[in-house]
């Protein structure tokens, strides 16, 4: 409790900023505002991806949270996880898993 509002105390005010990825990898460097260094990405446990150049990227004191995408023909509460090269798993509200376009249904 006490390091959290620390955290908060250190970052109050301070708002994400957004940038395009120059170079990925141990050290994501984003030209933004300023150029920003990032040594870590920030992802859901159990994700990791490394940053695509080119792609428009979300900072916040120094990590980089993600990139700003989007996917055309999602509904609300789907997911899909995708490469730079193509290759796509997409979770329907369904039940049905796509994977490179083709369908897995939910057995019943």
């Amino acid at each position: 409790m006490w390091l959290t509002k620390k955290m908060r105390g250190k970052n109050a005010g301070e708002r994400p900023k957004t940038g395009i990825v120059q170079t990925g990898g141990a050290q994501t460097r984003i030209l933004g505002e300023q150029e920003y260094i990032c040594t870590a990405n920030v992802f859901p446990y159990g994700v990791y991806a490394m940053v695509p150049r080119e792609a428009r990227a979300v900072v916040l004191d120094g990590l980089c949270l993600g990139v700003t995408d989007r996917v055309e023909g999602l509904e609300e509460g789907e997911i899909c996880l995708y490469s730079r090269g193509g290759a796509s798993i997409v979770l329907k509200n369904s039940g049905e898993v796509l994977i490179n376009g083709q369908s897995f249904q939910k057995e019943a």
